[in-house]
């Protein structure tokens, strides 16, 4: 449930080189591997770009050593937008797409046959960016395309045939022939597409649209001081003899300034709701810290010609010579970065965002961990699904007003109960942190399991009614509460006191965990099916009391009927895919606990050759996967998403999605209620 084909938060972990080497040997990440191989990766990326850039060498080192020391977490916050520390895989992504503008600097300094290689390798890397980080598509535009429009124009100023534009043109329709249904599929089928009307945009305010602004706002210093100092390192390459390096000063600067501007408006004049401009500012870093790094050389380079008068108190002459930083200095081995951050990480210490890594183990967390952490045996033990916002059942409650009441969790534990708290320690969650998120589990979430006037955003759902015959179809098997709960087929395990007041009673605030029975953990095998032709209808049986997930299943066309149990079942969930095994006399369903998509393909586990069939796949109860078996089946389910092998099959699930009239769902948005406690 935690996402469609790895796309968490999003990231598909399984093309990250760091993360690849920080799970080697042991089913969690090393950090310090993480971090360190995520600062080499960024550290040779910024230096190359510099040096491509025309930046002389001490330059390029300062700016490459600046962006690995600002960036990652050598300080605890890091002094540079504190959550890349937190989450180095943006750290990554950034490393790769400086390569990148290399790669096409260099297709314009080459000729010919060169040239064609150059843009080559681009493509390349962009179609791994993609697949990587797939919002980088949407958000490295604005860089991609003014780095094109500065060399087709540096070209065109060289040759009237302008052979760069031209290959800038083959980059772009290469590009979307061989990714242009899969972008297109990322794009349309999200939440907003379908409920654009009644999600809320909750950041309207200047922190979200540029670092520039954030020293005003009370964050560190060195968030508007780089950026600054980069525009002040463009406006003077403007007037370098360097033609690529003054191209790329207004590629900055019309960036930087542009995203402001188109920022200031569509956060307060238009109702906006996609990423922030923050977001697309993240690609302008590594071209940031060259442009300060420029400045930095250029203020010393002015200093280096200063005399200063002798002080007649003392008698005392100062002058200020030209000297240049010994390449020893600059080029300190990064064994440093490494043991520096093995010192970083050996304690928990909390960030600017006030999240401790490792989190805490207080009771509940250790508990979810001892019952449902994901391990290797693939043993699938059920999903944690968290009900906890401190406000009143009659009051709508935003994802402000929880992260509130996180932040105050983590305060008191060390674990917000939530999110990161709980994944870290491998523990699986029903909620969903996902730019992609599938509009089927946002409409049955957001109508299943919170109220009309909860407000939604489009990455994150607020959910405040634990439905629990809905919870145990979707696999839930522990839920964590700030109230009682009142259900059949429920048992309490542990309690949490928190030092603080319960603002609804007047008592000391608590947690409450309990384990649901009977949740499909192994695959519901119901015996009656309902076939609607639409969402509207198909959540009119699901909100049903009555409704029985395990005897009923929702579909969208029909089957063979009448269905019978399967004699027998096995289904094994791991990070790596699913393996299910059946044995069927007669036409049966199996409803699994995964989430459907057309990016789910089945493949025989059968020696080739075998007569075995591979069952149909369907989406069932709006949400899930269903297996239409009749026989024996033993197959791997994995979901398949990439430019090149399964670029249509978002498409298809967007294709469902007006099929069944999803859309029609979407109501008016619910006001965003006031701060939480």
């Amino acid at each position: 449930m935690q996402g469609v084909g790895d796309l968490r938060f999003p990231v598909n972990f399984r093309l990250s080189p760091a993360t690849l080497l920080s799970f080697l040997g042991s089913i969690t990440p090393d950090l310090v591997a993480l971090y360190t191989v995520t600062g080499l990766e960024l550290f040779i990326s910024v230096l190359l770009l510099g040096t491509t850039l025309g930046l002389g060498g001490g330059g390029a080192r300062i700016a490459a050593w600046a962006s690995v020391l600002l960036v990652q977490p050598f300080f605890n916050p890091s002094r540079f937008y504190p959550i890349a520390g937190l989450i180095p895989w943006i750290v990554e992504h950034l490393a790769w797409q400086s390569l990148l503008i290399c790669c096409l600097v260099q297709g314009y300094k080459h000729r010919r046959q060169a040239r064609i290689g150059w843009i080559a390798a681009a493509l390349l890397i962009q179609g791994f960016l993609v697949a990587f980080v797939p919002f980088s598509i949407i958000l490295s535009v604005p860089l991609v395309l003014l780095t094109l429009g500065a060399l087709a124009w540096l070209d065109h100023r060289e040759s009237l045939s302008s052979r760069f534009a031209r290959a800038a043109v083959v980059f772009l329709l290469v590009g979307g022939l061989s990714m242009g249904p899969y972008i297109v599929g990322l794009l349309i089928y999200s939440v907003p597409p379908f409920f654009t009307s009644e999600l809320v945009y909750a950041r309207p305010n200047l922190q979200f649209i540029s670092l520039l602004f954030f020293w005003s706002l009370g964050e560190g210093a060195m968030n508007t001081v780089i950026p600054l100092m980069a525009l002040i390192g463009a406006g003077l390459a403007t007037r370098s003899n360097i033609p690529i390096l003054r191209a790329f000063s207004w590629v900055l600067i019309a960036g930087q300034l542009g995203l402001v501007a188109f920022g200031l408006i569509v956060t307060y004049v238009v109702r906006y709701r996609g990423p922030s401009m923050l977001y697309f500012e993240w690609f302008f870093w590594p071209l940031m810290f060259v442009f300060a790094g420029y400045a930095f050389v250029e203020l010393a380079r002015v200093l280096a010609t200063l005399r200063f008068p002798g002080l007649p108190l003392f008698g005392i002459g100062l002058s200020i010579r030209p000297a240049t930083l010994q390449q020893g200095i600059l080029g300190v081995p990064l064994a440093v970065a490494i043991v520096a951050l093995v010192f970083v990480y050996r304690s928990p210490k909390l960030t600017g965002y006030e999240l401790p890594y490792p989190p805490g183990l207080p009771a509940i967390p250790a508990k979810l961990k001892e019952a449902i952490a994901v391990s290797k045996d693939g043993r699938w033990r059920g999903t944690a699904a968290t009900f906890v916002s401190n406000r009143a059942a009659t009051e709508g409650v935003d994802w402000g007003a929880l992260v509130s009441n996180d932040i105050q969790l983590v305060r008191s534990t060390g674990n917000d109960h939530r999110t990161f708290g709980l994944w870290a320690h491998r523990v699986p969650t029903l909620f969903q942190y996902n730019q992609y998120m599938s509009p089927f589990y946002y409409a049955l979430v957001t109508r299943a399991f919170a109220k009309p006037s909860d407000p939604q955003q489009r990455s994150v759902v607020a959910m405040t009614v634990p439905r629990v015959a809905l919870l145990r179809m979707l696999g839930v098997s522990h839920v964590i509460m700030d109230a009682p709960l009142d259900a059949s087929g429920i048992s309490e395990l542990v309690r949490e006191r928190l030092p603080y007041i319960d603002t609804r009673t007047g008592r000391d605030y608590e947690l409450i965990l309990y384990r649901l029975n009977a949740s499909n953990l192994n695959g519901f095998a119901p015996g009656r099916a309902y076939i609607v032709g639409s969402a509207s209808e198909a959540l009119t049986y699901l909100l049903d009391p009555g409704f029985d997930p395990r005897d009923s299943v929702v579909v969208d066309s029909p089957l063979s009927q009448p269905l019978q149990s399967p004699e027998r079942w096995t289904i094994r969930i791991s990070v790596s895919g699913i393996h299910v095994q059946a044995v069927s006399s007669g036409p049966a369903l199996l409803v699994l606990p995964v989430q459907f998509s057309h990016c789910l393909r089945a493949k025989s586990s059968e020696p080739a050759g075998s007569v075995m069939r591979t069952p149909r796949l369907r989406r069932v109860d709006l949400i899930l996967t269903g297996i239409e078996i009749e026989g024996r089946i033993d197959i791997d389910l994995r979901y398949e998403m990439s430019p090149w092998l399964a670029e249509t099959c978002r498409i298809r699930d967007y294709l469902d999605g007006k099929s069944l009239r999803l859309g029609d769902l979407a109501r008016a948005p619910a006001p965003v209620p006031g701060p939480g406690p």
